[in-house]
């Protein structure tokens, strides 16, 4: 447990909190990005150490309140145990709210993820967001039943990414 104060906070649920990027991070979030069995389902395989700052850039470095991408933290050990956000994307000619959340293999299995989706998805109808959207890699398995306890339903079996691959498209409607 460590006393350090949190800045740059954008959701908070009752164990977690998402952060805005800093390089405190870096390192913690290297070895998320570099996992081959965490990124192969969130993009098409892990980010090398070269495309690092790249990949950071376009993904946490837009991040304003509670809508990006952050660095997830365990709220009483502040260990980063992955990351989330939510991306303001188009869809049917309407500006649309898409969560997503990618957890360290060591902290799955204890519910953070479906606390951290709920959190989401109540940040998104707060910002008047009826519809929330998420996008899942087919054949993961864990996300699709997490998705399934937040009550969002599968839209598009086969939506095409052009930096992910096909994905499953599922909607949260309040």
């Amino acid at each position: 447990m460590t006393d350090k104060p949190l800045s740059g906070i954008m959701l908070e649920t009752e164990r977690l909190v998402l952060l805005q990027y800093t390089a405190d991070y870096k390192q913690s979030l290297q070895a998320i990005l570099s996992n081959e069995s965490i990124m192969r389902y969130v993009l098409k395989g892990p980010v090398s150490a070269a495309d690092y700052d790249r990949f950071i850039q376009s993904y946490f470095g837009h991040t304003a309140d509670t809508f990006g991408m952050g660095v997830l933290l365990h709220k009483t050990t502040q260990e980063v145990i992955g990351f989330a956000g939510i991306h303001l994307i188009e869809m049917n000619g309407r500006e649309q709210a898409e969560i997503g959340f990618v957890i360290e293999p060591s902290f799955q299995g204890k519910g953070y993820a479906k606390e951290i989706g709920e959190g989401q998805i109540q940040a998104a109808i707060r910002s008047n967001y009826p519809q929330v959207y998420a996008t899942v890699h087919p054949e993961n398995t864990a996300s699709k039943a997490v998705i399934r306890k937040l009550n969002m339903h599968l839209v598009n079996p086969a939506l095409h990414i052009p930096d992910r691959g096909i994905r499953e498209l599922y909607c949260y409607e309040s």
